[in-house]
């Protein structure tokens, strides 16, 4: 049911044109800096 819901959640975020990241609670406390990374190349890419 959690993931329908995230599923649906996705579609219309995308649907107004955003891009959407997931990131693990273990990968945001203990690797900070990729997640960072990961978003600092992704926004540079659409700007």
């Amino acid at each position: 049911m959690a993931q329908a819901y995230d599923e649906r959640r996705t579609l219309i975020s995308e649907s107004y044109g955003l891009q959407v990241l997931r990131f693990t609670n273990q990968q945001v406390l203990h690797d900070f800096e990729a997640v960072y990374m990961e978003i600092e190349a992704l926004s540079d890419v659409q700007a």
